[in-house]
């Protein structure tokens, strides 16, 4: 059976059979084998170690990592990554849902007309959840840089919204006092997004953060210092 013949039967047995599609979810390349899709498992394992470099960049080169945040869809395509894979991509690395549906946002867009599933992208998807399955800390990493960005704003005196998101949101409550607490960040190198009435209710205005698991406490140390300095001279807190 051709790869393309393996993928065709893979998206019909999907459709069809929860409990392989849950363990395909949990161990990915066993339940391929164990159900006679070996090619599949195959470009699977080769695409696995590709992802897995990314991911590492992500990890390892802030450059990258900042673009990555700001385009997600341009940086991961130039990596040659299949449009299908960048959400499993994204999560992996530990993105906010903010990076995440905005990729997933561009790909829908631009995926107007259906394309036929690939072995490339397939392996790509199936590469990514069997990463996730083995490195389950890089989640757990994301989790607890945003519950280290909550309690650092909270204990400078800032007023953030509530969640456990990897995205953290911080009320200004002044249209141009968020604007010029963007701009002095903007200035100092920390990219945030600036969020105003009629978007928000009077008063609500805010800063939206967002951090990932590939920032480090230097990088998260960072933040909180520019934004105790940023809001001191703009008498946000004392």
């Amino acid at each position: 059976m051709t790869s393309q013949e393996q993928i065709n039967e893979l998206v019909d047995r999907l459709d069809w059979d929860s409990e392989f599609a849950t363990a395909l979810e949990a161990d990915p390349l066993t339940t391929l084998r164990s159900a006679g899709f070996d090619d599949l498992a195959v470009a699977a394992e080769h695409e696995r170690d590709r992802i897995a470099e990314l991911v590492d960049r992500i990890y390892r080169d802030d450059e990258f990592r900042q673009a990555l945040e700001q385009d997600p869809l341009k940086e991961l395509g130039d990596w040659g990554l299949p449009e299908v894979a960048l959400e499993p991509v994204l999560l992996m690395a530990g993105a906010p849902d903010e990076v995440v549906e905005r990729a997933t946002a561009d790909v829908e867009a631009h995926l107007s007309v259906r394309k036929p599933v690939t072995v490339a992208a397939v392996a790509a998807v199936l590469a990514s959840l069997e990463i996730l399955k083995s490195e389950p800390e890089r989640i757990a990493k994301l989790h607890r840089n945003a519950a280290k960005m909550r309690n650092g704003f909270t204990e400078m005196g800032f007023r953030i919204l509530p969640g456990e998101t990897a995205v953290v949101p911080v009320v200004i409550g002044d249209d141009l006092k968020t604007f010029m607490f963007w701009r002095d960040l903007f200035e100092a190198g920390v990219f945030v997004n600036a969020v105003i009435s009629p978007a928000v209710p009077p008063g609500m205005q805010l800063l939206r953060t967002s951090f990932m698991a590939t920032h480090e406490d230097e990088h998260l140390d960072r933040v909180l210092d520019t934004f105790l300095q940023v809001g001191r001279k703009l008498q946000i807190i004392q």
